[in-house]
């Protein structure tokens, strides 16, 4: 904005005039008297009759001079709405800038915190894939242990082998078992059948272990109904010998069996121990008696075997000559409408002491009645 009187006395300073009298908005022309600067002369004083003319003259340099200030204040009123509208719009891009830069601000640390996660997360995924190399390569480590301890067990596989074989070449079957008994020959089996399985029972201190490896051998003549199929080692025998058959057929045995235990008004029976192989006979030959004789089998502890012993009727056979649970044992111990503990090891012996008590006769000194 400009100051008025100023600018007036300004452009009157440019063409030589200087006012009497201070001039301000709203004050009649004719009250302006002006005059010439002190500097100059006195101009000579006009002759009457033109005086009117310059007074004319003085009032249109005025008029214009205000045109000149009003054009010159509409100037800067447009000029100042133009500032005030830039200052506007300059201050309204800053506060967007602002803004913008609060966005980008927040935009940045939200970057950074997920940046900083993915790091933590990346470090975790490395220190699991070092966690799983590490246990590949003890893996590793041993399975080439495995393969290492292997390969010496079946190098000393062959060895043992080639030693028996030798021996057996020298001895005969017979004297071998008389010299150094049916654990040579069981041995013999159980290495050919479970080489890996026997030598570590033989290389462990455990003795239950070698035990339970020698539950699994089977002496057995070569009848076909006395081969069994089940997963055992077979020790062939003469057949007197023999676990299943005694010598005599197996299936007669059970047949007496049965009609045993019909005279003794026994229709139910149940057999407490027994290997997998005896177990798979017994069910066999009970299958073909299923209508007068219903024969269970147990040998592994389930949870509900004390309320089943509280139901199991009829007689009820501890086989405590064959792999059995001491528990199992007791908890049948007390079942049953008749009770016997047999002693007797292969299942012709088991049947015939059984049979033999069935018909009243005493026990054999290697089996105990209840």
């Amino acid at each position: 904005m400009y100051d008025d009187e100023d600018e007036f006395r300004r452009l009157l300073g440019e063409r030589g005039l200087t006012p009497t009298s201070r001039v301000t908005k709203g004050t009649p022309k004719t009250d302006a008297r002006l005059t010439a600067p002190a500097a100059r002369p006195a101009a000579p004083s006009p002759p009457p009759e033109h005086a009117p003319v310059a007074s004319n003259a003085l009032a249109g340099e005025v008029a214009r001079l205000r045109a000149e200030l009003d054009a010159v204040r509409a100037a800067g009123v447009v000029r100042a709405q133009t500032f005030a509208t830039e200052r506007a719009a300059v201050t309204a891009a800053l506060e967007t800038a602002r803004n913008t830069t609060a966005s980008l601000e927040l935009a940045l640390a939200s970057a950074t915190s997920e940046r900083d996660t993915v790091r933590a997360e990346r470090d975790q995924v490395r220190a699991e894939r070092d966690t799983v190399r590490a246990e590949r390569d003890q893996v590793r480590a041993e399975r080439r242990t495995a393969d290492r301890r292997y390969g010496e067990s079946q190098q000393a596989l062959v060895e043992l082998k080639s030693k028996v074989d030798r021996l057996a070449r020298v001895r005969s079957l017979d004297r071998i078992s008389a010299e150094v008994g049916e654990k040579a020959l069981a041995l013999r089996a159980l290495l050919e059948r479970f080489p890996s399985q026997t030598l570590a029972a033989l290389a462990g201190d455990d003795e239950n272990v070698l035990s339970a490896m020698l539950q699994r051998v089977v002496f057995t003549c070569e009848q076909p109904s006395c081969r069994l199929k089940s997963d055992v080692a077979r020790v062939s025998v003469p057949r007197e010998r023999c676990d299943i058959c005694g010598g005599s057929v197996l299936a007669q045995h059970f047949v007496e069996f049965a009609a045993a235990c019909r005279r003794a008004s026994i229709d139910s029976v149940l057999v407490v121990g027994g290997s997998p192989a005896y177990r798979e006979t017994l069910r066999d030959l009970g299958r073909d008696h299923r209508a007068t004789l219903k024969l269970e089998l147990t040998q592994e502890l389930a949870p509900n075997d004390a309320e089943r012993a509280k139901k199991v009727k009829g007689l009820v056979i501890i086989w405590g000559a064959t792999e059995v649970d001491h528990t199992k044992t007791g908890i049948f111990a007390a079942a049953g409408d008749r009770r016997m503990t047999v002693a007797h090891r292969g299942l012709t012996g088991m049947l015939r002491e059984v049979i033999g008590r069935l018909n009243g006769l005493p026990p054999t000194p290697s089996g105990t009645r209840s």
